[in-house]
């Protein structure tokens, strides 16, 4: 081989390696917000992810998800075309992204500086900073800091992390010592990880926050900053969107896929590991950012991440494990291959509670929002619904035409209605999204109804609900409890089961049964005669939250436990003491999680056997509506056996676990004593409603009975207790308010509510007394529940 052979082969080795070193620039990209509403513009979303137009940051979206999808300069063009052909909006998120880079690489300017030793945390650090800094905490606390190497990544790079052991005598060799693990990185853009895990050293060496201390000493810690050192150091290097590993083992073109080759080179770590792999959420797909390696534990980073931890389960109580990833602010608990209807760990609803009080303390410093849950539900299909611009309109029919009109409209999927009155001369009230909202308006216009704005921005009322109460003087807490917010199902739980231990003699939490995605269905009994009743006590119980949505009836429920263990008003304490009280303030827990997560406009329960296509999303069928789902007169009126419906009554009667659950426990307290009182809470109307629901006309008595103030309905709870269970007295209440806020009533009003429902209870039992109902268990006819009523109506109609 000549000479001239020689120099022209040395230049394209050059031109190659200069290729491949050369520093990717995102000049001219610009990242925009997308959020689908429809299975069509899924489907859209999902080709423009194949066209090679841009990047989507996200791994997955759904209906309703808001994603980012990033553009190059050159094609902008091309993707405004799409999204504008289909409808769908496009917001800007990040104009420029090589200036968002840029602003990232330079440091911040605080007027206090916060640093320990060599490092800070007003800028991000290179691998070799964070190591080297790694190694100066070793020498400055060489008595509580030992380095460790866990491994070596593909390309030959140390992962490099410390152990804090301030007990490093006493363990020895003690198999029950309490070890945690935490890593960063495993996703090499994700720049924020390795930052949390440095913080979290410097922490644990140098707060003098008791808790941080007993946290940092009584573990033995084993914490790595960057478990991905490879693609970590691309990412400074190279390609600052980098994600997967740097594995050449793979490479291929990727000209079909849209983008450059070097996509290949690399592996996701996070879908490499032998546990269910290739299932669901990962690619074999070499070009794709999701690309699961070519088999499980391929890759020498994942091999020394699984064998470290093998080790540190077999050397003591290995307790925490917590791998840190960014963005989108969720708080994720294994299985991420299966929604929760899946197999769980069985410490699941240990691990919800600890995340979930983790969360709400991390919202105290500056207001952040973490979500819950395994990632099927909350970081794939089950993602948060936004009622952003929403609004709620208010009409008013005058004649029985114009309320057939509406009957049929309420049957349209594009419209909520959040009360089922339509009667003629009362308030209907409507809520549609922004893109139907001028639609409504008009055709409410065009059959001469007037269509009064209500509520502009059903989202700001969720806001608003979110926050706790303010400027309320009068204290009222019990425990963890207070009235002055909305609290979480684990919340709950957590103070029933508080209040077993404040009053050990009195209470007991009881498990009615499980839900169908297998959470309890918990409650407590309040007895304070334990013990000395006799054979035919006095039982009430009380039911709130089988509609998900009504926040305030979980509360109200809470608030009646509170009145019956801590008032000292001599009627309240006569009710409380006289009967054995059976109460449960979420019937319908999966439902309220995910009001919570997910959809705070939720109803049914979750069941999602039913699934089918719905017109504006699947996750519409995913759920029955249990308050149709009881077994007495099921589906002869007001209820649905279309999915898609808020009034789906299941596939049979009586289909649903929470359904049984609660119909064989009413049973159950039938055979154990004389069960007088069955209320249950709903919202909203400010209504007592009295058994039966598919009555009206003239079976009407002095008050209205379900069927004359709403239209009528059938296989509810309630009707079901007095039509199948005969207990005497049963209401269902429909509380505050009549409309101005609906199933969003403001946290200021869960006080006054309580108060004044407490007010009724107790003078509907000083009736139910007179009308001698303390000495027989007989049934109580309609005449008699009306005038029980009619004699506290003046206490409703308060404040």
């Amino acid at each position: 081989m000549d000479s001239k052979t020689n120099l022209i082969l040395l230049t394209i080795v050059i031109c190659i390696v200069a290729t491949v070193a050369q520093r990717k620039t995102y000049e001219g990209y610009s990242v925009y917000k997308l959020t689908p509403r429809s299975e069509n513009d899924l489907i859209v979303l999902k080709n423009l992810q194949k066209s090679g137009v841009g990047e989507f940051w996200e791994d997955q979206f759904y209906i309703n998800y808001e994603i980012r999808f990033m553009v190059p300069g050159q094609n902008k063009d091309k993707f405004y075309e799409i999204i504008n052909k289909a409808g769908i909006e496009a917001k800007v998120a990040i104009k420029d992204m090589q200036s968002a880079i840029d602003a990232q690489l330079n440091p911040i300017k605080r007027s206090a500086e916060t640093s320990f030793l060599s490092m800070n945390w007003n800028q991000y650090h290179s691998l070799e900073e964070i190591y080297d800094w790694l190694d100066e905490v070793e020498r400055n606390y060489s008595n509580v800091v030992t380095v460790v190497n866990m491994g070596q990544s593909v390309e030959n790079r140390t992962i490099k992390g410390i152990k804090i052991n301030y007990r490093p005598n006493s363990d020895g060799n003690n198999t029950n010592k309490v070890i945690g693990m935490l890593q960063g990185t495993l996703h090499a853009r994700e720049w924020i990880t390795a930052s949390v895990v440095t913080w979290i050293i410097k922490e644990f060496l140098t707060s003098t926050n008791t808790e941080i201390r007993s946290m940092a000493e009584n573990i033995e810690w084993h914490l790595f900053p960057v478990v991905n050192p490879d693609g970590y150091v691309y990412t400074f290097s190279t390609n600052r969107m980098w994600r997967k590993n740097r594995s050449r083992y793979n490479f291929t073109s990727c000209a079909e896929s849209g983008v450059s080759d070097d996509m290949s080179n690399g592996v996701d770590l996070n879908r490499n590991f032998d546990f269910a792999w290739m299932q669901i959420g990962a690619t074999d797909d070499p070009c794709s950012n999701l690309f699961a390696g070519p088999a499980p534990s391929s890759e020498p980073e994942t091999r020394a991440i699984s064998q470290y931890v093998l080790n540190l389960n077999n050397q003591g109580r290995f307790l925490y494990f917590i791998d840190f990833h960014s963005y989108t602010q969720l708080v994720v608990i294994p299985y991420s291959h299966v929604n929760r209807t899946g197999e769980m760990p069985s410490n699941f609803d240990d691990m919800y509670q600890i995340a979930t009080n983790g969360a709400e303390k991390l919202k105290e410093r500056f207001g952040t929002t973490y979500r819950v849950g395994v990632s099927a539900d909350i970081l794939s299909s089950k993602a948060y619904v936004s009622y952003e611009n929403y609004k709620v309109y208010k009409v008013v029919p005058e004649t029985a035409k114009q309320v057939q009109i509406l009957t049929d409209l309420r049957k349209e999927p594009h419209y909520n209605f959040w009360t089922d009155i339509i009667n003629i001369g009362e308030d209907v009230k409507i809520m549609v999204s922004p893109s139907q909202d001028e639609e409504l308006a008009k055709y409410l216009r065009s059959v001469e109804m007037d269509p009064v704005l209500a509520i502009s921005n059903v989202q700001d009322l969720i806001r608003a609900q979110m926050k706790p109460a303010n400027g309320i003087s009068r204290s009222n807490q019990l425990g963890s409890m207070n009235w002055n917010q909305y609290f979480t199902l684990a919340q709950i739980y957590a103070w029933l089961d508080e209040l077993q231990n404040l009053y050990p003699s009195t209470v007991r939490t009881v498990i009615a049964g499980r839900s169908n995605e297998g959470r309890d269905i918990k409650g407590v009994i309040i007895d304070f005669k334990n013990g000395t009743r006799g054979s035919n006590p006095l039982i009430g119980m009380i039911e709130g939250g089988i509609h998900a949505r009504e926040w305030i009836s979980p509360a109200t429920v809470t608030g009646i436990i509170k009145e019956f263990l801590t008032s000292d008003d001599a009627d309240v304490r006569h009710l409380a003491e006289t009967f054995v009280w059976h109460i449960f303030p979420v019937i319908n827990p999966d439902g309220y999680v995910y009001t919570f997560s997910d959809n705070r406009m939720w109803r049914k329960n979750r069941n999602t056997a039913h699934n089918t296509n719905c017109s504006l999303s699947n996750d519409r069928s995913n759920g029955i509506d249990l308050n149709r789902n009881f077994n007495y007169l099921w589906m002869t009126i007001g209820a649905s056996l279309d999915a898609c419906t808020e009034t789906f009554a299941g596939p049979h009667p009586a289909s649903e676990p929470e359904t049984i659950a609660i119909s064989n426990y009413v049973l159950g307290l039938k055979n154990s004593g004389n069960l007088l009182y069955y209320f249950a809470f709903h919202s909203y109307s400010q209504m007592t409603l009295i058994p039966y629901s598919h009555l009206s006309g003239d079976r009407v008595l002095e008050v209205p009975n379900y069927g004359d103030l709403v239209n009528a309905v059938s296989g509810s709870s309630f009707d079901w207790v007095k039509g199948v269970a005969d207990v005497p007295i049963v209401y269902l209440f429909e509380l505050r308010d009549v409309g101005d806020y609906g199933f969003l009533l403001p946290p200021e009003e869960i006080i006054p509510n309580n108060e004044e429902i407490m007010a009724c209870l107790v003078e509907m039992d000083k009736t139910a007394m007179k009308l001698r109902y303390y000495q027989s268990a007989g049934s109580m006819g309609l005449a008699s529940m009306a005038s029980l009523i009619m004699g506290v109506f003046c206490l409703m109609i308060v404040q």
